[in-house]
């Protein structure tokens, strides 16, 4: 017994497990991780070391080299890249998709354990992590009020970063902003050199102030004692009364003491900030607040604001902790319109069924079908772990149309049997049945075009793992779709809500019956000239196929002019960044009084922001290295749809604020875009930095001169600014007993300060740091007062041992397999594809760089990108190709019906191509999978044509008679089908919304290759089967063998167990198929003749 047969003996189960599925699915699809992008994670591992104080070519040589040396040397290598930045190294490996990630995470950690105990003393632990997509910080909090920087630092750490690290689901909780405060021993230069003491001798005498040492057990009377020393400080006074050094310890000389006092003044003092930040004009102290890869964002922002608003209570009075900014605010917005469109299609979906049908039970089944076939889906996505986000839904989206297919097209025969007259349980078996085959062809041709996305998805690199959860989606929800298609529908059709034609219930007002017969009307008079329009084209076929081999061709050549992007580029964003760069060696007061200016512009010319944070000494989003020049802008905004000034309209209005402030260089940053290539990218390679760096200043000049259009324009790295750098006398400095280590580290004390060791404040630890005094320290002539300790412990000047050069110092050092790189990077506008304008750049490029003979110039990019995806893309579509052909053939057990059905697939290029000429957008990644899914889509109409064929014909029907007959009562199912599935994808084609068109151009890719495909191929399947099958008619014998195939037995005449399908959908009686000969009856055997027809009846 078969699955519809079941359903229909046993209704109530199927509505029972129905039901039960639905709660299950009401259980697990809250808990939905939901985040605007697949949790993607790449082989990359990022090594993150800090050095505090020391330049980039320092860091450079003494942690990134070493470093790259070391992990050179990791198994499944792809590629090694570096930056070297003041105070931090970030070096980022490259592994193959195919490269196991936690193996090659231990070895990265073995080999950093080692290779860290060989760097600076200075320099800290490196760090290793992994990359991650979803690694974005969910939430930004603001802690402000009128308190010191310092107080409000601390309460965050203190109070709100544990207490919000301790939500679930949030992973960390970074604070920025704010000072602290530490003890200052500021050295006064003469009297150092009064008593022969250097700035290290004072540091290394405070650093043995604080002991905590364990001397073992004492038992006395029978008791035993813990021996413990322990000394700490824990005032400035102790700190200033610390000794130093003794002198006159001779005979016959009395002994004196030299304290920290007597060469330093101590006092308690803010550090040396390094970056400051300012909320709406007031300075502050803000948190970045990162969820977990596996938990829902939204939730997690929700859990946040619940314990902001608790904490709130527990603040001193005068403080205040805000939500800055949230990133799930646009999610919410951009899933909320997907929502909308998937809500807008599926409407569509059902009324374009209901007009076909004009059946309320009818459309009432596939409502119910459709919701259950979704909710099941999501309740799968959530057990095997897949994630709510964009692609997903788009998933979910693309599967709406292809959801009902298969219930529409066993209802739509169900209705066929009803108007026969057939009980509406026998009419639910048989139409379910008889449809079965076909059906499960057509999911598995779908299925079969994502095969291949899976199976080279390594190859695909990140693209590849990107689309993942989009092509689980599809199949997620396909399986389902045909499970409920061959089980509930039969079931509600059958016995618990009989579908009822005009024969069971005929319609009693006279305007329903009035529009009832007009609609009617012209699905016949449609027919009717489908049946005139097919019978031409029969009788033409060479000059019809001609005609649509030329538009093919035509359209293939319309593609030239096309250009592709890898991605849709979108500006749509609550939040705007804007990155600032000043000339080499401003002061951050200097910076600050830039940037502030700036926002007080913003605050009164920008309409409708929330929050405008102003960063000085980083700009970089997400934190990074930190630097004098540097700052940025954020300027936070309502969701998109409540927006009065847009990220793109405060963008052109920020750009003309800095036109006029010499030396400044704004870049803006906003949207969400899912790649990480830049869209215009030059490398240039050289073995000098300063040679690199000068060959990409002049490309970026040629490039803002001669092409203006490209946007965001900067480069890796910038012209060093003032260095004064040390040539040691070695020879002198080791006669003298100086090494040259000991020189540096000597400067470095003096000039960065040594944090020697702590103090114990009230119970706060604070570092004492150990400086020369500001005005020791404030020109280069006090570079001539400083002195090294000799071998003999007198006092050399600095002077005599080294050599004081004036040159320039990188501002960060880039490095690409471990050579040195500068790379120009930039920005395209929305309507110019990448692919169009990579040739423009390099021509460019060619006639006005002449690069020096030592430097190298490569173009990577967004095209790169295309042209290494577009050969692997291509070999997927063929695969897939090849994957449906054979499906296909192991269905119809032949290989000259799926040849049939295989030229509609190069059809459905001529609307993609077109539907892309017509709009005028670039062609993209989305687009390209759209493509794919398309393949097991548009052969779906075939197979039902080519299938109904060969049961008419397996009926007695030559080859022409079958084919007329078989278009004319194909024609509603396949128009129902192909118009639910372009209807569902219209609205995120054409109106996406704010935030979702990222994902548009998957949606015109299918309304465009569906519309025209299936048109073409209500006319090119017929003419191809009657021009390959023609030869049949004058082989009988063939035909009669031809007849016994597995595929077409259960529509024989020998072979009809339960009841056949009518022949048209004007039964019992005959139709006109459009021959010369006439009418022809194309039911079977007479009904009165079959005992199983009787006995159904």
């Amino acid at each position: 017994m078969t699955l519809p047969e079941r359903s229909v003996e046993h209704p109530v189960t199927i509505v029972v497990l129905a039901a039960l599925l639905v709660g299950i699915a009401a259980t697990l699809v809250p808990r939905l991780a939901v985040n605007l992008y697949p949790d993607v994670s790449p082989p990359v591992i990022s090594v993150s070391t800090s050095f505090p104080g020391a330049g980039p070519e320092d860091v450079e040589q003494n942690v990134t080299v070493p470093l790259e040396t070391a992990l050179a040397a990791v198994t499944g290598l792809d590629s090694i890249s570096s930056t070297s930045s003041t105070g931090s190294s970030r070096i980022t490996l490259f592994f193959g998709y195919d490269q196991d990630l936690d193996e090659a995470m231990n070895e990265v950690t073995s080999i950093l354990s080692s290779a860290g105990n060989r760097l600076p003393d200075d320099a800290g632990a490196p760090v290793a992590r992994r990359f991650n997509l979803a690694n974005i910080p969910v939430m930004q909090l603001v802690l402000r009020g009128d308190f010191s920087l310092e107080e409000l630092r601390r309460a965050a750490e203190d109070r709100v970063q544990p207490a919000v690290e301790s939500v679930p689901g949030v992973a960390a909780a970074d604070v920025s902003g704010g000072g602290s405060m530490e003890v200052r021993v500021e050295l006064i230069q003469n009297r150092l050199a009064a008593y022969g003491l250097t700035a290290r001798a004072v540091a290394s005498a405070l650093a043995e102030q604080n002991v905590l040492v364990s001397g073992g057990t004492l038992i006395d009377n029978a008791r035993e004692f813990q021996l413990r020393t322990a000394e700490e400080l824990s005032s400035l006074e102790e700190v200033r009364r610390v000794v130093v050094t003794t002198l006159g310890s001779g005979q016959g000389e009395v002994s004196r003491l030299v304290r920290v006092e007597d060469v330093a003044q101590v006092r308690l003092a803010s550090s040396d900030e390094t970056t400051r930040v300012f909320v709406n004009g007031e300075p502050g102290v803000f948190l970045r607040v990162q969820n977990s890869s596996d938990s829902n964002a939204v939730r997690v922002s929700d859990s946040v604001r619940e314990r902001v608003a608790s904490l709130g209570e527990d603040l001193p009075p005068g403080m205040s902790l805000e939500v800055l900014s949230d990133n799930t605010a646009l999610i919410r917005a951009t899933l909320n319109q997907v929502y909308v469109s998937a809500f807008q299609g599926a409407l569509l979906a059902m009324a374009v069924l209901f007009i076909f049908l004009r059946n309320v039970r009818g459309t009432l089944i596939i409502g119910l079908s459709l919701p259950l076939s979704v909710l099941i889906t999501l309740m799968a996505m959530a057990v095997f772990g897949l994630t709510l986000n964009l692609l997903t839904l788009t998933g979910l989206i693309m599967g709406l149309g292809m959801v009902v297919d298969g219930s529409i097209v066993i209802l739509e025969n169900i209705h066929n049997y009803r108007e026969r007259g057939t009980k509406a349980s026998v009419a639910a078996v048989l139409g379910s049945q008889e449809m079965y085959r076909a059906i499960v062809a057509s999911t598995a041709t779908t299925l079969g075009v994502f095969v291949p996305v899976l199976l080279f998805r390594n190859d695909l690199g990140f693209m590849g793992y990107f689309f993942t959860d989009l092509v689980f989606t599809v199949a997620i929800s396909l399986v389902v779709s045909l499970v409920v298609a061959i089980s509930v529908v039969p079931a509600l059709a059958g016995a618990l809500l009989p579908l009822n034609t005009r024969v069971q219930k005929p319609l009693r007002l006279a305007p329903l019956r009035s529009a009832d017969r007009l609609v009617e009307g012209f699905f016949c008079r449609l027919e009717a000239g489908y049946g005139r329009a097919l019978r031409y084209g029969l009788d033409h076929r060479f000059l019809v196929l001609l005609l649509v081999a030329l538009v093919t061709i035509f359209s293939f050549r319309q593609f030239d002019d096309v250009g592709i992007n890898l991605f849709v580029r979108s500006r749509t964003d609550d939040t705007v960044f804007f990155s600032l760069q000043m000339p080499l060696g401003t002061p951050l007061e200097e910076t600050e009084a830039v940037l502030r200016g700036l926002g007080e512009e913003l605050e009164q010319k920008v309409q409708g922001w929330n929050n405008i944070v102003i960063t000085v000494g980083s700009g970089r989003r997400w934190g990074g290295s930190s630097a004098s020049h540097l700052g940025s802008i954020q300027v936070t905004l309502p969701p998109p749809a409540e927006q009065i000034d847009t990220p793109e309209s405060i963008t052109r209005l920020m750009m003309p604020l800095v036109a006029d402030i010499p030396g400044v260089n704004l870049t803006a940053q906003a949207g969400r875009r899912a790649g990480t290539s830049s869209a215009v990218s030059v490398e240039v390679r050289a073995e000098s930095a300063d040679l690199a760096v000068e060959t990409a200043r002049e490309a970026r000049r040629i490039i803002l001169e001669h092409l203006p259009q490209v946007e965001d324009l900067e480069l890796s790295l910038e012209q060093g600014g003032p260095e004064l750098a040390f040539r040691v006398d070695r020879e002198r400095a080791a006669a003298l007993g100086v090494s040259v280590p000991s020189l540096a580290q000597e400067i470095r004390s003096a000039y960065a300060g040594n944090r020697a060791t702590t103090m114990k404040d009230e119970g706060t630890l604070r570092d004492v740091v150990v400086i020369l005094q500001e005005s020791d320290r404030r020109d280069r002539q006090s570079l001539d007062s400083l002195y090294v300790s000799g071998a003999g412990g007198g006092l050399i000047p600095l002077s005599g041992l080294a050599t004081i050069v004036r040159g320039q110092a990188p501002t960060s050092i880039e490095r690409q397999d471990r050579r040195r790189v500068v790379t120009v990077t930039g920005d395209l506008p929305a309507g110019i594809a990448a692919t169009d304008f990579q040739p423009l750049l390099q021509e460019t490029l060619d006639r006005y760089l002449i690069p020096p003979p030592d430097v190298q110039v490569f173009y990577g990019g967004e095209a790169q990108d295309i042209d290494e995806f577009s050969q692997t893309f291509g070999f997927i579509l063929l695969v897939a190709v090849l994957l449906v052909f054979g499906i296909m053939a192991s269905q119809f057990e032949s290989f000259l019906d799926p040849l049939v059905i295989f030229f509609s697939i190069p059809l459905l290029f001529v609307g993609v191509i077109w539907i892309y000429r017509i709009t005028g957008e670039p062609f993209s990644l989305f687009a390209a999978v759209g493509v794919v899914a398309l393949v097991g889509i548009v052969v779906n109409n075939g197979i039902v044509l080519v299938d109904y064929t060969n049961t008419l014909r397996a009926r007695g029907l030559p080859v022409r008679e079958a084919t007329l007959a078989a278009g004319r009562n194909r024609l509603r199912p396949i128009l129902m089908t192909s118009l639910t599935t372009i209807l569902g994808m219209v609205p995120l084609a054409f109106f996406p919304g704010e935030g979702s068109e990222t994902i548009q151009p998957i949606g015109q890719t299918i309304v465009g290759g569906l519309s025209v495909a299936s048109v073409m191929t209500l006319f090119v399947t017929p003419l191809i089967y009657s021009l390959l099958n023609g030869w049949r008619d004058r082989h009988p014998r063939r035909q009669g063998l031809r007849r016994n195939s597995p595929f077409l037995r259960r529509d024989t005449g020998e072979n009809r167990g339960a009841g056949e399908a009518p022949g048209t959908r004007e039964a019992p009686g005959t139709r006109e198929t459009g021959s010369e000969e006439g009418r022809v009856d194309l039911r079977e055997d007479p009904q009165d003749d079959d005992p199983a027809w009787r006995n159904a009846q």
